[in-house]
């Protein structure tokens, strides 16, 4: 009796405990599985957000331009905004967007990036080809010569997670533009993947781009370093 009473008073300490834990686990959004002291953590779905974060415009503020469509009219000095998510180009007139074109009406279109601080342009993708296919949306031109460099935008919907567990993640998805570049000459396309593959396209003039590049401290990693490599190359063919 003795021995049942002791084994009573050491077993009810580590049932309460237990107890008192799962329930503080159910407060967090966890389940524990009792199945042995210590439990099984499984993480609990929460419910998602109806909110999706970042943005589908590849400018956040209107910027002033022109626009040329295919059937030859022009529209020129407007505010202009880009909606990738839709693929269409607004234009505000009076504080209101006063109309909406589609990408097969334009050819392209230009506007004053107050970053930049300079012009950029955009050219419509189905005037060239990836791999004998067209693309679709618009190319942002960094440089032009006899080897154009492009730059292509492309949105993804990055879906919201969260582990209850790791205390980690987020609920809300969110919009990410991604960006790929392309070398365009006779508007035909080769990606920008590495270096090996664009040292391949410079043929004959690998190894003095090579020269150009340790000499002027240039990389591929930047956008605008590239410009420099491709202007050069452009230079070279040239000769």
């Amino acid at each position: 009796m003795r021995h049942f009473i002791r084994y009573l008073i050491f077993i009810i300490p580590i049932f309460t405990s237990l107890s008192l834990f799962a329930q503080f686990d159910k407060r967090e959004g966890r389940v524990v599985n009792d199945g042995y002291p210590g439990g099984v953590i499984e993480t609990v779905n929460l419910e998602k957000s109806s909110v999706i974060e970042g943005s589908f415009f590849i400018n956040e503020d209107w910027s002033v331009g022109d626009v040329l469509l295919y059937n030859g009219k022009a529209i020129t000095s407007m505010p202009l905004k880009y909606n990738l998510r839709d693929e269409m180009l607004l234009l505000l007139d009076a504080n209101q967007i006063s109309r909406v074109i589609r990408d097969d009406e334009i050819e392209k279109f230009e506007w004053f990036d107050v970053n930049k601080k300079l012009n950029v342009l955009f050219v419509n993708c189905l005037n060239y080809k990836l791999e004998g296919v067209p693309i679709i949306g618009f190319f942002e031109v960094i440089t032009e010569g006899q080897v154009d460099l492009l730059l292509y935008r492309t949105l993804i919907l990055d879906e919201g997670y969260y582990s209850v567990t790791h205390d980690a993640g987020r609920l809300n998805d969110e919009y990410k533009i991604k960006e790929t570049l392309y070398l365009s000459s006779d508007q035909k396309l080769f990606e920008v993947k590495g270096k090996k593959e664009l040292f391949n396209y410079f043929g004959e003039y690998n190894e003095e781009i090579k020269q150009f590049m340790k000499n002027n401290n240039l990389g591929l990693k930047k956008t605008i370093e590239l410009a420099r490599i491709i202007d050069y190359y452009n230079k070279l063919l040239l000769q």
